[in-house]
């Protein structure tokens, strides 16, 4: 990090260092594990989908619910397939 607390690519920190913007920026195939845990939270996510659509009226909050549910989602498919490496 630099002295005025600003990150850049040459600050040799773990967040901004580029392999750790390749790791994250790059496809991973899932493996056969990580497909069934894949899975599992897409399928639990639908069925809590399916909740939030039948019990909050429809509004922009249940709308954002929706949003946010795929959201956490694709963060937690992210952390699977990435076993846990991230930018910080």
């Amino acid at each position: 990090m630099t002295e005025s607390g600003k990150h850049h690519e040459s600050c040799g920190c773990p967040c901004c260092a580029p392999d750790a913007v390749e790791e994250v920026f790059t496809y991973h195939a899932p493996t056969d594990q990580q497909i069934a845990q894949l899975k599992e939270i897409r399928d639990k996510a639908k069925k809590l989908a399916r909740v939030i659509l039948h019990c909050a009226p429809q509004c922009p909050d249940r709308t954002a619910a929706i949003r946010k549910l795929r959201e956490a989602v694709m963060t937690a498919n992210a952390s699977i397939v990435l076993k846990g490496a991230s930018i910080r």
